[in-house]
């Protein structure tokens, strides 16, 4: 006790009245104040006589209209009066044990409530609103607790890192066939009633994984979805591909370590706008040709979208087809003579061209390009026989005769 006084004062000398009353005057403080020095002062000669006559547990007071919003993450117990806030610290370790701060909490949860059923079951984060709450009874240090029948309920997840990742593996089949797969490490747990969840992703961190386990049913629950973030486009190759595996009429099959789970029909695709793997495809391709790599971006309009994927098309050879409204060509191009244009006939002509690629800023050289024009004509006739006879021709427009189609190709 003389090395302790504080047990002495707490529970020989009735100091536990004491601490009441100290936290009535934090409450109700009523002392004179003449400036913020003596309010200063006082606010902390109430926090050092708690700290002096609690064995337990130590007091931080903090004031303000923020107050009640600002509770620390290590803080075992707070409580807010107003525009005070009282944060309550374990003076050593195994005072939670010599003076627990408990929680006795009833409630009326119907069998539809899946949500608040799922936090209690699992361990996952939920609000329980009032209509929920029979009571609540808190039995905390200092005359903080009570008894409360009004307010809601935020349920946190109390989640808890893995000390060793668990790798599994998700296998699309088709019957008997192995389609793809996908490795996935698991990294978080969290705890419940029922079982537990466990959460993680795939080397990308695209592809996020929530596995719910019931222990009492002996049954697994897998939810995936995509959660794109900066990445090289080659490393999202293998994942795009299997995302394309992982649709309507084939199987998903969960493989553990050691184990392995009976496939179940996979009942929506993952990837549902199949111009996502056309770009990563694209994007992959002209990374690799150009000998350049930068992330994915993660925004892209329409038209960059569809020069990307034209862009790989054309460089390895393939042909692009293509409509077209409008085209403006300067007169160093070959084809049929201007006098016998105008007329306004539609004719069929043949561009060649060298083309570059602008990309995150990054010119990438397409080399020459060869577009062939179903059918065209001149958009002003008359205006270019006025500019002939003139001499004064520099650019002339063309526009659709008999058809909008046009095909692109490289030339080798």
């Amino acid at each position: 006790m003389s090395v302790f006084p504080d047990i002495r004062r707490y529970f020989v000398e009735g100091a536990k009245d004491e601490v009441f009353r100290l936290l009535r005057e934090l409450r109700e403080e009523r002392a004179g104040v003449t400036d913020v020095h003596d309010a200063v002062g006082r606010i902390r000669t109430l926090r050092d006589r708690l700290h002096e006559i609690d064995p337990y547990y130590r007091y931080e007071i903090a004031t303000g209209t923020t107050a009640a919003e600002g509770r620390p993450a290590d803080v075992i117990f707070s409580v807010g009066f107003g525009d005070v806030r009282v944060d309550v610290y374990p003076k050593y370790s195994g005072a939670t044990k010599d003076r627990p701060v408990t929680v006795n909490v009833k409630l009326v949860v119907g069998t539809d409530d899946e949500l608040v059923q799922n936090a209690l079951n699992y361990g996952l984060e939920a609000t329980i609103p009032s209509h929920m709450i029979n009571s609540v009874t808190v039995d905390a240090p200092s005359g903080l607790g009570g008894s409360f029948t009004e307010g809601e309920i935020n349920l946190l997840p109390i989640s808890t890192k893995l000390e060793e990742p668990i790798s599994i593996a998700l296998r699309v089949i088709d019957g008997d066939r192995l389609l793809a797969s996908c490795p996935v490490h698991l990294v978080e747990r969290t705890r419940g009633l029922r079982g537990a969840v466990v959460t993680g992703a795939d080397s990308t961190g695209w592809l996020q994984t929530r596995l719910r386990v019931d222990v009492a049913a002996r049954e697994l629950k897998a939810q995936l979805w995509l959660d794109p973030k900066p990445a090289i486009p080659a490393a999202l190759v293998p994942l795009i591909r299997w995302l394309e595996a992982c649709r309507p009429p084939n199987c998903l099959a969960i493989c553990w370590p050691g184990g392995s789970e009976t496939p179940s029909e996979i009942q929506s695709p993952l990837l549902i706008d199949q111009s996502l793997g056309r770009l990563v495809e694209a994007l992959a391709f002209l990374q690799e040709h150009s000998g350049i790599y930068w992330e994915m971006p993660l925004s892209l309009t329409a038209e960059e979208e569809r020069e990307i994927v034209e862009a790989a098309a054309l460089l390895k050879g393939e042909t692009v087809d293509l409509t077209w409204k409008s085209l403006k060509l300067s007169l160093d191009w070959c084809g049929p003579k201007l006098e016998d244009l105008v007329d306004g006939r539609p004719r069929p002509f043949l561009l060649e061209y060298g083309a570059l690629l602008e990309l995150e800023g990054v010119t990438i050289p397409m080399g020459r390009i060869r577009t062939y024009i179903e059918s065209a004509r001149l958009a002003d006739p008359e205006g270019v026989r006025h500019a002939l006879e003139s001499g004064s021709v520099a650019r002339v427009q063309l526009v659709p005769g008999d058809s909008n189609k046009a095909q692109k190709c490289s030339v080798s």
